[in-house]
């Protein structure tokens, strides 16, 4: 995708500026794949080095994985990767229950338009006694924003369903 994306801005100069933002966005999607639990498993990079065995290193040569002690190392990354998105998703959780998370509110025009009235502000997270938007927090920032719109949406689709979605975030992170 990238690829053609930079073929179309190279055969079109004055357009070439606006690459730039473009491949922000292209390298944020790559970085949130290799972090977000569940995600990762599309990322081919991810599945060639989980897969490789000791014994044939072909599949992850191209990553510059030349011995066993590389992939090893690339494992235990992996492994490391895992564990942050678990840890992001356990605080996200845990924010949205203290109220210091925002998703992005509920569908009901009128009830979002009452809520933002009274001074709610969507999209954000309270880190001490300021309240910052999560948008930049690429890659954790797909997480935190699912979390919220499920604790955000938990007033109408109720108990039961609130509690079937946190587990469902939570068999991705276990899977991962």
């Amino acid at each position: 995708f990238a690829k053609g994306l930079n073929d179309v801005f190279t055969s079109t100069p004055l357009a070439k500026p606006f690459f730039l933002f473009a491949r922000t966005g292209v390298n944020g999607l790559a970085l949130t794949g290799k972090y977000t639990p569940g995600f990762n498993f599309l990322v081919k990079e991810f599945n060639d080095i989980a897969l490789a065995k000791p014994s044939d290193l072909t599949e992850v040569s191209k990553y510059g994985i030349t011995d066993a002690v590389e992939l090893s190392n690339a494992k235990a990354l992996q492994t490391g990767r895992f564990a942050m998105g678990s840890a992001v998703t356990f605080m996200a959780v845990q924010a949205w229950m203290r109220g210091d998370l925002n998703g992005n509110g509920p569908v009901d025009r009128q009830k979002r338009q009452m809520w933002l009235d009274g001074k709610w502000e969507p999209r954000t997270i309270k880190l001490g006694a300021v309240r910052v938007g999560y948008d930049n927090f690429e890659p954790f920032n797909l997480i935190m924003s699912t979390v919220a719109d499920v604790g955000d949406a938990s007033e109408l689709m109720g108990d039961e369903w609130t509690e079937s979605q946190l587990q469902k975030i939570s068999l991705v992170v276990a899977q991962a």
